[in-house]
């Protein structure tokens, strides 16, 4: 007596199961193996559609633009999503569905360093294939040097007008504080209280 039919692609005969047959039986797709004969199982990285063993999902690569400022949103990456039958990923964290295989998805504004998973399914694999990237979020930085417009010389004692405008990366207010007799000490801060 023999087993009969196919086994197929990317499947294995379990040891012994093709040995010590009374009749004539089929090959049939069993995990885990029984005591019954002429059983298979899918080979590793590969799974039962219901007909065939299919790849796994398989992620190359999953990155971010990072380190980014405190407040900002980070770019994220992935490539050579691969796998047999229709695959879906999704990226947590409120970032939503990933395209296959590649492609890239801005975050909201990150204030911590945040992990951010890639999971992507055949929906026929037991569990998704996970691949997690950390964005790191630099800390407050200064605000950018300002720009200083008003006369570059002056009579003591004589009021003058200047115009002082700077940015924050973060878009936090911010306050000027003045030296300006160059002696490395605040001669002013303004405003006085609070920002601008």
């Amino acid at each position: 007596a023999v087993c009969t039919g196919t086994v197929p692609t990317n499947a294995s005969v379990y040891a012994g199961d093709t040995s010590g047959l009374s009749v004539d039986t089929a090959y049939t797709y069993a995990s885990p193996n029984t005591p019954a004969k002429c059983q298979y199982s899918c080979n590793s990285g590969y799974s039962w559609s219901g007909s065939a063993c299919i790849a796994d999902v398989t992620i190359g690569s999953f990155t971010n633009d990072g380190p980014i400022l405190n407040g900002a949103t980070a770019t994220l990456s992935w490539s050579g999503v691969t796998g047999g039958g229709t695959i879906t990923c999704s990226i947590d964290n409120s970032v939503g569905a990933a395209a296959v295989p590649s492609g890239t998805k801005s975050t909201s504004n990150l204030l911590s360093n945040t992990t951010f998973t890639l999971s992507c399914t055949n929906n026929v694999q037991p569990t998704p294939t996970t691949k997690d990237t950390l964005v790191r979020v630099n800390a407050n930085q200064p605000p950018l040097a300002p720009t200083i417009t008003g006369p570059t010389t002056g009579v003591p004692s004589t009021s003058y007008e200047y115009i002082f405008k700077a940015t924050d990366p973060e878009g936090d207010q911010v306050k000027y504080q003045i030296d300006w007799d160059n002696n490395g000490s605040v001669d002013q801060t303004l405003p006085a209280s609070g920002f601008v």
